[in-house]
């Protein structure tokens, strides 16, 4: 092999877009699952997740909610996936998507009441797709992060918005956990703000370490992990789902969880949209 050709490799390695739809299809019904698992059981505490801790899809749990339900963070994912595609008429480069995403996150951030759920669940997915632009360096996404939400929700979203995207650019989950907390730094350093060590947001800093650890240990595991770990069991459903089903592009998600959501045809569909749009970035430079 010549030294052009041994150049010529190295750079198509480089800027190879490494996601693929299965990859996508996963996070789509990982998330949707996970949420499903969490939401029967919203409003109980970490105490009695403890004592009675999911173990599977449970009908109507603590409420009216039925078995395999989903609400605000897969619809979330849904919704931007349609946002993004329904909004390509100037073409789908990668400053355009950039600029759809923070459009739709400042749109839907202000304008929902569960807008701290919309915020972190859309960071994942974005996150995701900002890993199939590796000629964009984390400077991008410094650039384009902090105008995602308001300042209460910078920090967490930008937390899981780093790991989706390092976890995307092939890297081990807990390498990509790490990498994320220094891009949450970084990010919060840029705009003044100070990040706590206590409350939701450091939950939400442990149950995503507890994450890049035991990610090994297979996608429901991880997934119930989540749910039990008492915070907003729905939403860390979905985060961990995501995420987790995303590395392993959805081959050690149960059959019977994904036949058990009602609204199943919904993320499938929001996946294939999704890699629609990777594909064009793909074929696109800067």
């Amino acid at each position: 092999m010549s030294v052009l050709d041994t150049i010529r490799n190295i750079f198509s390695a480089r800027f190879k877009c490494i996601i693929t739809q299965s990859a996508l299809e996963g996070m789509s019904d990982g998330g949707a699952i996970g949420e499903a698992l969490g939401l029967p059981v919203v409003g109980r505490t970490p105490a009695d997740l403890r004592k009675f801790p999911v173990t599977e899809m449970l009908g109507y749990g603590d409420g009216i909610t039925p078995g395999g339900t989903v609400s605000a963070c897969t619809d979330s994912a849904c919704n931007m996936a349609r946002f993004i595609v329904d909004n390509e008429v100037q073409g789908l480069t990668p400053p355009r998507f950039l600029s759809l995403i923070n459009s739709w996150y400042n749109y839907k951030a202000y304008d929902e009441e569960d807008a701290f759920k919309i915020t972190l669940s859309g960071s994942v997915v974005a996150g995701c797709l900002f890993s199939a632009l590796p000629q964009y360096s984390v400077d991008n996404a410094l650039k384009f992060l902090p105008d995602l939400a308001c300042d209460s929700v910078i920090a967490p979203a930008s937390l899981f918005f780093g790991t989706a995207m390092y976890l995307g650019r092939g890297q081990k989950p807990i390498t990509a956990v790490k990498n994320a907390e220094e891009l949450q730094k970084k990010i919060c350093s840029q705009i003044g703000l100070v990040v706590g060590k206590d409350g939701i947001e450091e939950s939400l800093r442990k149950l995503l370490e507890a994450f890049g650890y035991c990610a090994g240990d297979g996608f429901p595991a991880v997934v119930l992990g989540a749910v039990n770990s008492g915070v907003m069991p729905d939403l860390a459903g979905f985060l961990v789902g995501s995420l987790a089903g995303f590395i392993s592009s959805g081959s050690n998600i149960p059959e019977r969880w994904r036949s058990q959501l009602l609204r199943a045809r919904e993320p499938r569909e929001a996946a294939q949209r999704l890699y629609s749009v990777v594909q064009r970035l793909c074929n696109t430079k800067k």
